[in-house]
């Protein structure tokens, strides 16, 4: 995708972001209140710590390595490209984080629903918070690019890319 300034892209991994944690947060929240009431027990409840541990160590774990392939990618952004070229490989690696954040997300709400364990929404909660920590704002987004002095206020103050 093509952006005509920083405040483009800002934008648009924003809204992403917001999008993708609403989804499973509605579940999540919804699955909590009605198990935690009584009033539900899952579609398929099984008491079984050891499968429940299991997954969410593994969403733990997946969290983990997910957070550090992409600050990896972001670290790996070559700084001889043209800036527009660093915004696109900035904005993929971002995205392909969230799509793969918002899988586990996902994952934690539906076991929830389905077997009815509230230390899944634990999980979701963790996740979120690991999905939090990576949320980029403006000037973190000039830093990753490795923009300084003019460059990186011009970008900040949403000066067109081709200009920078």
């Amino acid at each position: 995708m093509q952006f005509d300034n920083g405040g483009q892209l800002y934008e648009r991994l924003s809204r992403l972001f917001n999008i993708l944690i609403a989804i499973p947060l509605v579940i999540v929240s919804f699955g909590y209140l009605e198990i935690y009431s009584g009033g539900f027990d899952g579609l398929y409840p099984v008491d079984s710590s050891i499968m429940t541990v299991g997954v969410i160590l593994v969403l733990v774990v997946l969290a983990g390595i997910f957070m550090r392939d992409y600050q990896r990618t972001v670290k790996r952004i070559p700084k001889d490209l043209s800036l527009p070229d660093r915004v696109r490989i900035y904005d993929e690696g971002t995205v392909t984080y969230y799509v793969r954040m918002f899988v586990l997300s996902m994952t934690a709400a539906l076991f929830l629903v389905v077997f009815g364990n509230v230390a899944y929404a634990g999980a979701y909660a963790f996740l979120l918070f690991t999905l939090s920590i990576n949320r980029p704002g403006i000037a973190t987004i000039a830093n990753h690019l490795g923009l300084e002095g003019k460059k990186r206020s011009d970008f900040i103050n949403n000066e067109p890319l081709r200009s920078i």
